[in-house]
Order: structure tokens, then sequence, then C-alpha cells
């Protein structure tokens, strides 16, 4: 399952799956130790302020979090209870990074360019056909430093 094909329940009409375009939190993974057997869910929209983790921050966008449970299947480098996950949310191993961060910017940066959507709409806080993310302004307490 590509995350592309992640939605939020009753958001493909007749059952056909929408792509939605999600926004790249971060070109590189995001390494992470946890237990064995620990349940967390991975955001699939790009929008978390706790990457890699869902804030909740996807609700109205169309995505929906990818609930994930660490196994200690995995063998070999990086030790078990460590993990690599997609912060650029194009994976196609959702959670897992693969590599695709490499050669997403010139990709990612055109689809936003060619999208015919108003980008400048007030209500829009993602473009789920293009995956552009409207910049937050500056939080007060960082102006303050």
């Amino acid at each position: 399952m590509d995350v592309e094909d992640i939605l939020a329940p009753g958001d493909a009409a007749g059952g056909a799956v929408a792509c939605l375009r999600p926004c790249v939190a971060r070109y590189g993974p995001s390494n992470q130790r946890l237990h064995m057997g620990e349940t967390k869910l991975w955001c699939t929209c790009g929008l978390s302020k706790k990457q890699p983790w869902c804030d909740g921050s996807h609700v109205g966008t169309g995505f929906k979090p990818l609930k994930w449970t660490s196994s200690s299947a995995a063998t070999g480098p990086p030790p078990p209870g460590f993990f690599s996950l997609c912060n650029c949310k194009y994976t196609k191993m959702p959670p897992f990074c693969d590599g695709e961060h490499i050669h997403l910017p010139l990709r990612y940066h055109e689809a936003i360019e060619a999208c015919t959507e108003d980008h400048s709409a007030p209500a829009l806080r993602l473009c789920t056909n293009c995956g552009y993310a409207r910049p937050l302004p500056p939080s007060p307490t960082a102006s303050r430093a």
C-alpha cells in the first residue's frame, strides 16, 4: 500500500481510491528507538508538528494516520528497537523509509507548479492534489528569542 492510498473512511467514492498528495515534512528519515510491541500513529499527511507521529493535524484533509506496532521481526542493522521511519510521506513501504526522498524534491516542486488548485484560498491548509501546504506564521515564542 502506498501512502497516497491511505484515506479517511468514506473518502473514496464508489470504492475507488483517490490519490492524495501529502506535504513533505522533511527530506530524510526519522530514526526512532521504540520498545518492541509499542503501538504508534504514524503521520501520513505531513502536517504534524510531532513528526513522524500524528498530532491530529490531518483533520479535514482526507488523510488518516497509520496505526503501526513495532515488532522484533527486523534483524541485522540497525539493532532491534531502532527504526528508520519515513518523513517525506511518499514511501512505498509505510511507515518505513525507502529512500524515496532522494528523488522527490524536483517531482514535488514540479507538481506544485503544475497544480491548478487555488493555493491562495484562505481555507486551504493542504492541497491534496499536489502536496502544497500553506506555511504557518511564526509562533509568538519564536519571535521573542
